[in-house]
């Protein structure tokens, strides 16, 4: 199994967690640098199993997620990712699972912002640098409107800590009640009156259709000449060129941004040279115990994943040894169906992928090469069969050390299967469940497939003679 962690810009992924677990199991390859180009992203992304991403630095919509194939797991860091097109995903058969999350790094990080901008620390500090001293005038909290517009996990908790510092609070968002308010020690007001008269605008909403540009030119232009804006929810959440003007035009004292439209924020932009502008490059949830969360989290959803799968692939070579192993000679070569493979073929072409799975696994180096021709670049049957019903009865068998290894794993190859096919086969008589499948067996009549969603002698687009087509195949989906 191949894992790719996305976005590690500290290189710290490595270190937040304890990946041992995973790191004779699987491939991990950590990315530091971030590719916003799609294309290059499939690219990079074409020969991973799974994908970490780091909240949302790296969008993976539909048309990127439709063109990598092996991909079976997202594991998503925070409790939601708007960049992922989950539909998208379900469709695909892409498993996506979201990591714990803490509200607190970014709550602090508000109020760093806040005091910061204020007291003019990073201008100080420049002039302590450039071998000066005292540049600038700070201004007050005591006594000054805090203006928090959304008082979920983190709007809360920030008009709380306005309250230590001895701020009055005013609230809103559109679904807020006067008890919410109160309850955060706070006054509900309208939007307007909010703008008019915060000290201090600082915005916690999530992002969505009806959050984007809430903060637009009309909202900039309510707010006090002395007032300055705080943002660390989501860019998009401010009109960008409204504020741009508000500043530069100075129709309001300062902002402090942690989010951004375009992230990274791109080299020439306005943000990067006003004097009355604090950033950072969206740092809010960028803390130590947070990343540990994250990390640890990723780790373990992973291992549960590949311990679950490594469970599934035993459960599925005893279920083939029961299913084949008792048939004759003469009935595997019975054909599966009028015209098609006989099922010895059938059985050898879950042998050879099985065997092919075992350097994947980490389990050893392949015992049976000599499958690949006969059952899986055979098409056109023009290698003739040499193999016995036994000696595929030993293939399938996890023995010479195999069935102790139980920290093993196999890729989700047969879930995505299952997920992706979208007319599963259904038992015909007796059938027995194998891969997510059912395969009916009439031992009178000889063996069956129901409701195939392709033709047994159909080639995918990688040359692979499938049985059960390319995406949809049962045994071929890796």
């Amino acid at each position: 199994m191949k894992i790719a962690i996305l976005d590690d810009y500290q290189n710290v992924a490595l270190k937040m967690a304890d990946w041992s677990a995973l790191s004779e199991r699987a491939e991990i390859t950590v990315f530091n640098d971030h590719v916003a180009d799609p294309s290059a992203l499939v690219d990079r992304l074409l020969p991973y199993d799974v994908v970490c991403v780091m909240r949302e630095r790296t969008p993976l919509p539909r048309e990127v997620l439709q063109r990598l194939p092996r991909l079976k797991l997202i594991a998503s860091t925070g409790s939601r990712n708007a960049s992922i097109d989950m539909e998208a995903a379900r469709e695909l058969g892409v498993t996506v699972n979201a990591t714990g999350y803490k509200p607190s790094p970014t709550i602090e990080l508000t109020w760093a912002l806040i005091l910061a901008s204020l007291r003019g620390i990073v201008h100080e500090n420049n002039s302590i640098r450039n071998r000066g001293w005292q540049k600038s005038l700070g201004q007050d909290l005591s006594g000054k409107s805090l203006g928090v517009v959304g008082l979920g996990n983190i709007g809360g908790q920030v008009a709380r800590i306005g309250l230590a510092f001895g701020m009055k609070i005013i609230a809103w968002s559109q679904n807020m009640t006067s008890e919410i308010a109160e309850a955060a020690g706070g006054r509900l007001v309208s939007k307007d009156e909010l703008f008019r008269q915060a000290d201090i605008v600082t915005i916690h909403l999530i992002l969505s259709a009806r959050t984007k540009d809430l903060v637009g030119a009309a909202e900039l232009e309510l707010i006090k000449p002395t007032a300055r804006l705080i943002n660390t929810s989501r860019g998009p959440i401010v009109d960008e060129p409204s504020l741009i003007k508000a500043l530069q035009s100075h129709t309001i004292a300062g902002a402090a941004i942690d989010v951004f439209d375009e992230e990274p924020l791109p080299a020439q932009h306005p943000f990067r040279s006003m004097d009355n502008v604090l950033a950072t490059p969206h740092i809010g949830y960028v803390s130590e115990n947070l990343y540990r969360t994250f990390y640890g989290d990723t780790m373990i959803i992973e291992k549960s994943l590949i311990d679950s799968a490594l469970r599934g692939w035993k459960s599925n070579v005893e279920r083939a040894d029961k299913l084949f192993g008792a048939l004759s000679p003469d009935q595997l070569e019975q054909e599966v169906a009028p015209g098609r493979n006989r099922l010895i073929y059938l059985w050898g072409h879950l042998a050879a992928v099985n065997d092919g799975l075992l350097p994947l696994l980490g389990i050893g180096e392949r015992l049976h090469l000599e499958f690949d021709g006969m059952f899986i670049s055979n098409p056109d049957k023009s290698v003739q069969l040499t193999v016995s019903g036994q000696s595929l009865k030993a293939a399938w068998r996890p023995d010479d050390g195999l069935a102790h290894r139980r920290d093993s794993v196999l890729p989700t190859w047969a879930r995505a299967a299952a997920g992706n096919c979208q007319r599963p086969l259904q038992s015909v008589m007796g059938g027995t469940e194998l891969f997510g499948f059912a395969v009916g067996l009439d031992l009178a009549r000889g063996p069956a497939v129901a409701d195939r969603p392709c033709e047994v002698e159909s080639q995918g687009a990688d040359g692979c003679h499938h049985m059960l087509g390319h995406r949809g195949c049962a045994v071929c989906a890796l």
